[in-house]
């Protein structure tokens, strides 16, 4: 019950765990967001001020406007930075619907409307997809280098490679044995041939000839294959070779060659003479048998 327990929040935890590394990504994306939305924001107060005391002051300090001036959307849009920089945030987010900011700021001009405009689409399509991208790729990442993740997602593939295997060792024992031997496991392989090169090519299991296939299945030498031998060897091909099995092979070849160049410095220095040794010792003991 425990086990099934921890099963059950496995997803919960690669979420929070998701969560958690993508924090560091989610603070340097609102860092970014704030000086953008700080240098756009400086920009539309700066115009609308302008504006403000340009038609509604009449190029005079505005303390006789005062009620006209907060009065006005304008103002409470981008009537300071920090009014702004909420304004632009706002818009982007849905909490405020831009079509309003952008008629105000048509009042002002068309270029600033148009700037507008361009400020929607440079953060809409540039830098929230940009920055959704790179949270979501932090976020598999980080549950794709989950080692509970890796282990339960391989006992997985390789339960599933070994279903696949059974079945096609029970269709290739005819007779149900348990056992293949040559004769059954090369006519298997010639009934269908188009059909099991598929499901051992999907597993990414490639060898040439039935013969070949059956000698590196037949880990015992004994010409017989069961099902365990047959879904073992099988798991043991599939794939390229591994960092591991190339350094064992390595070591193997430096063993075998150390032993073959121990060999051949034996027969070139100590070889004749542990024959001559002999023949003289047997020469020796048929004289004295002689002489006697």
């Amino acid at each position: 019950r425990l086990v099934r327990l921890m099963r059950l929040f496995r997803p919960m935890r690669i979420l929070v765990q998701s969560v958690i590394n993508t924090v560091k990504s989610l603070t340097w994306t609102i860092v970014l967001l704030i000086i953008i939305l700080f240098m756009f924001g400086m920009a539309f107060t700066q115009a609308s001020v302008e504006h403000v005391i340009d038609n509604v002051c009449n190029n005079q300090p505005c303390r006789d406007h005062m009620a006209e001036v907060e009065g006005m959307l304008l103002h409470d849009y981008f009537g300071s930075v920090d009014n702004a920089i909420l304004t632009l945030f706002m818009s982007l987010t849905g909490g405020l619907n831009w079509e309003k900011v952008f008629k105000q700021l048509e009042d002002v001009s068309i270029f600033w409307s148009l700037f507008f405009l361009v400020f929607i689409s440079f953060c809409y399509l540039a830098v929230l997809n940009i920055v959704t991208g790179t949270v979501c790729t932090t976020a598999i990442e980080s549950a794709h280098d989950d080692l509970d993740v890796q282990v339960t997602a391989e006992l997985e593939q390789k339960e599933k490679y070994a279903k696949q295997l059974t079945m096609i060792f029970e269709q290739m024992d005819s007779d149900n044995s348990g056992q293949l031997d040559m004769d059954k496991f090369q006519e298997a392989m010639k009934s269908d041939p188009l059909a099991v090169a598929a499901v051992f090519s999907a597993m990414e299991i490639s060898v040439e000839t039935a013969c070949q296939l059956f000698q590196l299945l037949d880990v015992d030498d004994d010409r017989r294959l069961t099902v365990e031998d047959f879904v073992e060897g099988c798991l043991r091909l599939r794939g390229t070779a591994k960092a591991t099995d190339i350094r064992l092979l390595m070591h193997e070849s430096k063993l075998t060659v150390s032993k073959l160049t121990l060999l051949s410095k034996y027969f070139e220095e100590d070889f004749l003479d542990d024959i001559e040794e002999k023949v003289m010792g047997s020469v020796s003991q048929r004289l004295e048998s002689v002489s006697l």
